[in-house]
């Protein structure tokens, strides 16, 4: 549970069967109870086809039922996956893999080495899909900390541009980009200060 409200759906003895990722409709609650019945059919299967395997590890990692090694190594035990699954599959881990690589104390530098090594990520062409998740904020928020420590201005103002694709028209996000604004402001005028 990261949020309230959140709705989870158990089996009697309280092991999660699906979350609720989708809108709070009725459709939301049927996509809900299918995904539940879809997982408790295949993990009751003794043997599963190669699309079968691949669609109830998809449903694991939605339901957060592996932490990120876990989840490459059960990926690695997949096969005949189409390239529509290994999309998703490969999303899925590095939206893991940067959130495993978050910084483990509240602190400005362990924010900028987390955000150090999301810079590296990105320069190499791996980079989180647009969307309002755990690991597209973490990825770009860290870097600006990151830029910011290190007088970085073009790649704090790409990782904010980055965060405005997605946040920038909501009403709620407005104090973070003015703060955000304003910080950009000041590393912009040291950096021309060192010039």
């Amino acid at each position: 549970v990261s949020g309230y409200p959140s709705w989870i759906l158990t089996n009697a003895e309280g092991d999660v069967l699906a979350p609720l990722s989708g809108p709070r409709t009725t459709e939301g609650f049927a996509t809900l109870m299918q995904g539940a019945a879809d997982y408790m059919e295949l993990a009751g299967k003794a043997e599963l086809t190669a699309a079968e395997a691949t669609k109830l590890f998809l449903i694991k990692l939605g339901m957060g039922k592996f932490d990120f090694d876990q989840a490459k190594a059960e990926a690695a035990k997949l096969s005949d996956v189409s390239e529509e699954d290994q999309a998703k599959i490969d999303d899925a881990l590095l939206g893991m893999e940067i959130v495993s690589l978050g910084p483990k104390a509240r602190t400005p530098e362990a924010a900028a080495a987390a955000g150090q090594a999301y810079a590296e990520m990105m320069a190499n062409g791996r980079e989180p899909k647009e969307g309002e998740t755990q690991a597209f904020q973490m990825f770009y928020i860290l870097m600006m900390e990151y830029a910011n420590q290190s007088d970085d201005v073009a790649l704090f103002e790409k990782a904010l541009a980055k965060m405005r694709t997605v946040f920038g028209e909501n009403p709620q996000a407005a104090r973070f980009f003015e703060a955000r604004e304003k910080q950009l402001a000041e590393l912009k005028a040291r950096a021309g200060a060192g010039d």
